[in-house]
């Protein structure tokens, strides 16, 4: 991708946060419904954790 920047792990785990707390203040979820995932490489991918909230 040219002129495109990678984003860290730290910066994809905020932005998880981030859309939990859109999703939640819409009344989309309950506070521990589903999950969040982003893959950042062909062999990872950071997800939020089953029944926590």
């Amino acid at each position: 991708m040219t002129g495109s920047v990678m984003k860290s792990e730290g910066e994809h785990r905020k932005d998880i946060v981030e859309v939990c707390r859109r999703i939640y203040s819409k009344g989309y979820v309950a506070s521990n419904d589903g999950n969040v995932s982003v893959r950042i490489s062909d062999e990872e991918v950071i997800a939020t954790p089953t029944g926590m909230s």
